[in-house]
């Protein structure tokens, strides 16, 4: 917007800086107006009664530096809001007492803190001790990702009919070694949409892969044919390992948990009335439907199992609140 407007009233500009302030004059004002914003922010908090307070632990790739923050929601003039109060620097251990303390810091700062606040996290033991003494549940979200990562690990155990069939677990590991090795040899470059990989930390990120891979098969066939050097002979042996007819199957039954992810993760509108319809949505997409194979039966019945396992918590930690 501010471009627009500098467009619009001076027009063509030769030197930028004759319109736009430097670094530095911009450094020496910020101040003042975080200072300004935040204590309009405090100013309208003062009257809010109570809070949803939403906290997460976090570390950054490069610096390995740890970080807590602390988002609240709250009700004003019949609209709720959301609104991130601070990202903090927290390198000390994550005991239940050090982030107790760095969240009610941080309220107390912004006159967010009530006795009647609710606190949401995920369901880390850490997290849970930190607010046993206040209303707390962990989030639906946080444990739906957990039915997936749980659920699309490698079967360990000599039992063919329990766990995730091999065959999914090698698709999925082909499809993440493809995308290594699209981005160490600058394949993503030659691809209309890039290959992503999957990340731990990431919701739904197993699904991003496979649709990632799935999209390109066409044009990665044809640049594995295109040469003989040794970087698309290897190329050659991971299209091999990928069967586009398991590839699609599986990306059909983890697209549901795509939908109830997004359906439980507005910050701006309420959830929790969905949380049971949503399980039960899930649970049927998860049903042995009559063209199913007896890979995708034995995948989508350990992905039940899992669903099951942590079904009371997302149920009783989001819906006793309502009574």
């Amino acid at each position: 917007m501010k471009l627009i407007s500098i467009g619009a009233r001076y027009g063509k500009v030769d030197d930028i800086g004759q319109v736009l302030p430097c670094a530095t004059t911009v450094l020496r004002h910020l101040g003042d107006i975080v200072t300004k914003e935040k204590a309009k922010l405090c100013q309208e908090l003062v009257s809010v009664n109570q809070f949803g307070v939403t906290t997460d632990l976090w570390t950054h790739q490069h610096t390995n530096d740890s970080y807590v923050t602390v988002t609240i929601q709250y009700i004003k003039d019949w609209t709720l809001r959301s609104c991130i109060l601070a990202t903090r620097l927290m390198n000390e251990r994550h005991t239940a007492e050090h982030v107790r303390n760095a969240v009610k810091g941080v309220l107390e700062e912004f006159s967010a803190l009530r006795p009647g606040n609710v606190y949401v996290s995920d369901n880390a033991s850490n997290m849970k001790a930190a607010f046993r003494d206040n209303t707390w549940f962990g989030c639906a979200c946080h444990n739906l990702n957990l039915v997936l990562s749980h659920g699309l690990q490698a079967d360990t155990s000599s039992d063919s009919e329990d766990g995730l069939p091999q065959e999914i677990t090698e698709l999925i590991d082909s499809c993440k070694e493809l995308v290594t090795l699209a981005k160490r040899t600058k394949l993503n470059s030659r691809l209309e949409t890039t290959l992503k990989q999957c990340v731990v930390t990431r919701w739904n990120s197993i699904l991003t892969t496979l649709k990632s891979v799935s999209s390109n098969l066409a044009d990665l066939q044809i640049i594995s044919i295109s040469t003989e050097d040794k970087g698309n002979r290897r190329l050659l042996r991971l299209l091999a390992n990928i069967k586009e007819s398991l590839l699609l199957e599986v990306i059909s039954v983890l697209e549901p948990f795509v939908t109830a992810t997004k359906c439980l993760s507005a910050d701006k509108a309420p959830t929790v009335h969905l949380v049971m319809p949503t399980k039960v949505q899930l649970m049927k997409s998860l049903t042995r439907a009559a063209t199913d194979n007896a890979i995708t039966t034995q995948m989508k019945r350990q992905l039940q199992q899992q669903l099951e396992q942590l079904a009371h918590c997302i149920i009783l930690q989001h819906c006793w609140i309502q009574g």
